[in-house]
């Protein structure tokens, strides 16, 4: 059963999906040993053993389809902790709650998809955005475990 979620929301093309592989990345540097994941180049979802504890990460936040099969395989593996993208609102939000009523909600807030054509430099300053983000991220994390 999930004990614990946390969630990174925000508006579509805010940078959910780099900042959710930024954790995912930093984790892995760590030691995790991987159960299952999906072989998207996009949205993704995998569960591992961190630290002695099951986990789920999943980066899909937009449609039902995309976030409903992670749910039930992190269900499926006994995912204690799920890390997941969210909209600020709507289908995902309501399908979280499902899950858990105690949820950590983590903002996202990011221009880095919207505005492609604006200098590398802008571009690198939302690159650590996501990494200060997916730090934090990471830092509760610990502190669930």
């Amino acid at each position: 059963m999930i004990k614990q979620i946390i969630t990174l929301y925000g508006a579509k093309e805010t940078g959910k999906t780099d900042t959710i592989k930024l954790v995912f990345e930093k984790l892995k540097k760590d030691g995790i040993e991987i159960i299952e994941t999906s072989d998207s180049a996009e949205d993704f979802y995998v569960i591992f053993n961190y630290k002695k504890r099951r986990i789920g990460i999943s980066s899909a936040g937009d449609k039902e389809e995309s976030y409903k099969k992670p749910f039930e395989l992190f269900d499926k593996y006994n995912c204690e902790i799920v890390i997941c993208a969210s909209r600020t609102s709507g289908q995902t939000v309501k399908y979280i709650k499902k899950y858990h009523d105690i949820i950590i909600w983590h903002k996202k807030v990011s221009l880095t998809k919207t505005l492609k054509f604006i200098e590398k430099e802008f571009l690198d300053r939302c690159h650590k955005i996501n990494e200060v983000v997916a730090e934090n991220i990471i830092v509760e994390l610990k502190d669930l475990l």
